[in-house]
């Protein structure tokens, strides 16, 4: 009696796979679904300060910028709380940080009205920081090349950048491209479209507090060529003065001597040289007030640049956490 062959069960594999793949799945995102669920439950329970709340309005964040920069407490520390926290010495100066360990970001409290967009500019640098921490690594690569070809267009970005450890690089350079440049590949604005939802408006709150100090060093650079350039032409002609001077003296001696002189001189010989001699006395006289007067307009200049000097560095030290005005006494 033949005996009916029974079908191998496979159904057993096919639902130990399609678990295996659920449970790769689901280790897949879990840190995104971590993320997510810990920044909502962080962003409700955020009470942000009034400057905050402006600042964070001014940023026009969409709802998953604004929820990410709740969850990150972001808060305005004094001078001497910033330096605890943000503690850096290899920058000159610092006006953010996130601590990535609290997941929470500092902002130092810049004592200057001039520098308008300042806590707007480092507010969103920082969130962009919060961001970076939360991409996936895969992210995080698929980003870097298009970062790196928009970096060749900006060299004074980049000698910045040299001051960052290679584990901090692309993490700084995410943050400054979106703070800094408006002209982006269409890939990285959709980047930080999912931020921002103007990125334009976020890099001009970075242009807006920076203008002050780039007018100043431009005027600055201006004047100083230009007062190079007048004190270099007045030396040279106060030379030349002294030169015709010295020679002017040196004839009226002789036309002295000569005067004194019986016979030395006829009448109208006497009368034709002292007139020469006074023309030149008086011509000399004239010389020597505009030099004056244009030595005076140097040191005007002088004077002005100098101001100038004084406004820098006032707007320098607003920017310098770790600055004291008083003397540290031993």
């Amino acid at each position: 009696m033949l005996k009916k062959r029974k079908k191998k069960r496979r159904i057993s594999w096919l639902v130990v796979i399609a678990c295996l793949f659920g449970v790769f799945v689901l280790l897949l995102f879990l840190p995104t679904l971590y993320n997510y669920i810990d920044d909502t439950l962080r962003a409700r329970n955020f009470e942000p300060s009034k400057e905050i709340e402006s600042y964070t309005q001014h940023l026009s964040l969409t709802e998953q910028g604004e929820r990410l920069l709740r969850a990150s407490y972001p808060q305005i520390e004094n001078k001497e709380d910033f330096n605890t926290y943000c503690a850096n010495e290899k920058q000159e100066y610092v006006l953010g940080c996130y601590l990535q360990a609290e997941k929470e970001i500092k902002l130092y409290d810049v004592p200057s009205e001039e520098l308008n967009g300042i806590m707007e500019s480092t507010l969103a640098h920082e969130l962009l920081h919060a961001v970076w921490a939360r991409l996936d690594l895969s992210t995080q690569e698929a980003l870097q090349p298009l970062m790196d070809e928009v970096l060749k267009n900006y060299p004074t970005i980049q000698e910045e950048l040299q001051n960052y450890e290679a584990i901090d690089y692309y993490d700084e350079l995410h943050a400054r491209l979106g703070t800094e440049v408006k002209q982006l590949p269409t890939e990285l604005e959709e980047h930080y479209a999912t931020y921002f939802k103007d990125q334009d408006a976020i890099v001009s709150y970075t242009d807006a507090y920076q203008e002050p100090l780039n007018k100043l060093n431009e005027e600055m650079d201006a004047l100083e060529k230009e007062i190079t350039s007048k004190q270099t032409e007045l030396e040279a002609r106060d030379a030349a003065l002294v030169e015709e001077n010295n020679q002017l003296n040196a004839d009226i001696d002789a036309f002295n001597g000569c005067a004194n002189t019986p016979d030395c001189f006829t009448q109208e010989a006497f009368d034709y040289q002292h007139a020469l001699l006074q023309a030149r006395i008086t011509e000399f006289e004239n010389k020597n007030d505009q030099l004056t007067f244009e030595f005076e307009e140097l040191n005007r200049l002088i004077e002005r640049y100098n101001a100038m000097v004084i406004k820098g560095e006032e707007l320098n030290h607003a920017l310098n956490s770790n600055f004291n005005e008083t003397p540290i006494e031993n």
